[in-house]
């Protein structure tokens, strides 16, 4: 019996085993393989995180301000994390502006469907400026955003349904997998190490201590996004409707246009709708807004809308996308040194980069209405999807 061999560590596990030290070494594999089964059969059936993860195309860090690139902006909670960074230009100049979003239910999701639940949920997003050397102008604005999905439930239902029937029919029946494990073990050429391995269950350490993979666990733990593209095209339908709400604290000028008079505390609140349609992606947002100029002391409201949507260039998961949009704010009191009733034409572009990467432009454009300029975004931002991930 050579030391290190199935027949030898079965021997050491079950010295008080009267036939335990006459087993032939493919037997003693098999035993060892058997006892190791509760380790790794609660992948059966167990959803990974990445089946259920949202595809997610809405603004991330910069959320409602002026970098934001997609016109008509969706109001989907980033899956986990998130930050942007972004170049403004209008007539009083360009501004740097930096942001994050953070999921805090997702963060501590454990099972696919408390991810699937929290990633379709809530999240909160602060940016602020990031172009610190003019004094005058530093920290002229801070803004926070509240997103909140308001059919929540449903969607984590239909991204479950979704997902389960792709790995159901991988659930593999248990002699086949303890045959696949002992197979590992005897041809293994540090049988303790990948016998440790197997009892941790985790797929990367198995491939790396057995010298190859476990069949079995790979489509679980070591999911092959290409392989699920139809179950990623279904999850883009669904995650692009939306119906949700989104709530905004500003604190000094929310244009950045560094025109007088604009100081103050500004509050939105708007209600957004959102559909697929084919390679469209519709969506409408309505709510109103309330500021506090601090200058003038004075107290003013509007009402503002948008309607307008996305394209998909590609039938890839991940593709370039280009949309467009109209925006509109009534004002329902004066406004003093803000802009009063106003059209914009809103355009705008985001192509993926690797990594959960975006890099977009957007350009909004005066219709109608006075005290308003064209608005230029660059913008760069990036996610973290699932936890672990």
């Amino acid at each position: 019996m050579l030391p290190g061999s199935c027949a030898a560590l079965y021997l050491a596990d079950n010295t008080l085993n009267p036939w335990a030290n006459e087993l032939e070494e493919a037997e003693s594999c098999d035993r060892l393989a058997a006892g190791v089964w509760d380790h790794v059969q609660r992948f059966q059936g167990e959803l990974p995180l990445e089946a259920v993860e949202p595809v997610h195309r809405a603004p991330v860090g910069v959320v409602g301000s002026a970098a934001q690139i997609q016109t008509v902006p969706a109001i989907q909670p980033v899956p986990l994390t998130g930050g942007a960074v972004s170049l403004v230009q209008q007539e009083a100049g360009a501004r740097v502006l930096g942001g994050i979003s953070l999921n805090p239910a997702a963060l501590r999701a454990e099972t696919a469907s408390e991810y699937a639940a929290a990633a379709r949920g809530a999240d909160l997003s602060i940016y602020l400026p990031i172009d610190l050397l003019d004094e005058s102008r530093a920290l002229d604005n801070v803004g926070i955003r509240w997103r909140q999905t308001l059919r929540s439930d449903d969607a984590t239902a239909a991204a479950i349904a979704l997902a389960r029937p792709a790995y159901d029919q991988l659930n593999v029946p248990e002699p086949v997998l303890i045959e696949q494990m002992a197979t590992l073990l005897s041809q293994a050429s540090n049988k303790p190490v990948c016998l440790a391995a197997l009892k941790s269950g985790e797929a990367t350490t198995i491939t790396e201590d057995c010298g190859a993979g476990l069949p079995a666990l790979q489509p679980y733990l070591m999911v092959d996004r290409d392989g699920l593209s139809a179950l990623q095209a279904g999850r883009g339908d669904l995650d692009a409707t939306q119906l949700g709400l989104e709530v905004g604290l500003d604190i000094g000028d929310p244009t950045f246009s560094g025109a007088p008079g604009r100081q103050g505390e500004h509050l939105s609140a708007e209600v957004g709708i959102g559909r697929a349609r084919g390679d469209f992606r519709l969506r409408a947002r309505g709510g109103f807004r309330y500021s506090h100029l601090t200058e003038a002391d004075l107290h003013t409201a509007w009402l503002i809308a948008a309607a307008g949507g996305d394209y998909l260039l590609s039938d890839n998961t991940d593709p370039s996308v280009v949309s467009m949009g109209i925006s509109s704010r009534v004002a329902a009191a004066p406004t003093g040194a803000l802009p009063t009733n106003t059209i914009n034409l809103d355009v705008g572009l985001m192509v993926p980069m690797k990594s959960q990467a975006r890099f977009g432009l957007g350009l909004s454009l005066p219709v109608y209405g006075k005290e308003t300029q064209p608005v230029l975004a660059i913008t760069g931002d990036w996610m973290n999807l699932a936890p672990g991930g």
